[in-house]
């Protein structure tokens, strides 16, 4: 789980939401929500990142957002452990990793699949198999088999209003809406952030 907030200590302004590092110095989330009316340009919040038996703590400022793609970009001056990039091939083995938006759990959710096609739709969004429930999809990484980041997921098929957040038969029949890395990638490019960093073309 990956918190937002206003100061480094959680307090009841907190808002939690998963968020991605794209490079050193970048992280992505999603836009959609009540989390569009925190991420104003220019604002500093604080996201944690688990560790071993701990979270460390870091300063970001959001730089970008794109309401029509859904995601939006943070930076930190800090040095982040930097994910090895890929893009994204129609039957791509992947895994989903993102945090559970649900107040029963907040754990670590993992689901995997394959990428049904990188054709873009109207949205500027990629399709994979992977199940998904409403909230828990929103700014997780999508990994290749070598664990190479690949897209970040964004959202998921509308399911039924009332189907209950964590049926396991709506999880695994939705599929996953994903922004690839070659838009995130280009965006940053197009910032002059990628300090030269390319995504490798497997």
């Amino acid at each position: 789980m990956l918190t937002i907030s206003e100061q480094q200590q959680e307090s009841n302004i907190t808002k939690n939401h998963t968020v991605t590092i794209v490079n050193d110095n970048h992280i992505v989330s999603h836009y959609h929500g009540e989390l569009r009316y925190e991420l104003k340009l220019g604002r500093n919040l604080y996201v944690k990142f688990p560790d071993i038996d701990e979270y460390t703590h870091y300063m970001v400022k959001v730089i970008y957002f794109n309401e029509n793609l859904d995601y939006v970009l943070m930076q930190t001056e800090s040095i982040l452990p930097q994910p090895r990039t890929t893009l994204p091939h129609d039957g791509d083995h992947v895994l989903l990793l993102a945090y559970s938006y649900t107040e029963i759990s907040r754990t670590l959710c993992i689901t995997s699949g394959i990428i049904s096609s990188t054709k873009q739709d109207k949205y500027g969004h990629i399709r994979s198999d992977c199940g998904a429930n409403k909230g828990d999809s929103g700014g997780g990484g999508c990994f290749t088999a070598y664990g190479e980041l690949c897209g970040i997921a964004i959202g998921t098929d509308a399911i039924q209003p009332t189907a209950p957040i964590l049926d396991l038969t709506t999880r695994y029949s939705s599929r996953a809406h994903i922004i690839s890395t070659e838009v995130i990638i280009a965006q940053l490019a197009s910032m002059g952030l990628t300090k030269g960093q390319e995504p490798s073309y497997i």
